[in-house]
C-alpha cells in the first residue's frame, strides 16, 4: 500500500524530526487509502485520539459551521 509506506517511510518521520508529534492533529480525507485497516491501526497507534479521518474509533469531530 503505497499510502501507509509513505506515512510510514516520509511523513511521519518528517513530523518526528520537527518535534512536532506529539502536539500535532493528523487529518485524512475519505480516500479509500486513507481508511485501509493498516492505516487505521497505524495513525491510531502513532496519534492515538489526535487524528481526523474516516472509520476513527477515538475520532476528533470536525466542528460544524
Amino acid at each position: 500500500d503505497n499510502y501507509f509506506t509513505m506515512l510510514q517511510q516520509y511523513a511521519i518521520p518528517k513530523i518526528a524530526s520537527l518535534g512536532l508529534l506529539d502536539n500535532c492533529l493528523f487529518q485524512q480525507d475519505g480516500s479509500p487509502a486513507h481508511y485501509s485497516r493498516s492505516v487505521i491501526d497505524f495513525l491510531y497507534n502513532i496519534f492515538k485520539g489526535r487524528w481526523m479521518g474516516k472509520l476513527n474509533i477515538a475520532a476528533i469531530t470536525w466542528p460544524a459551521c
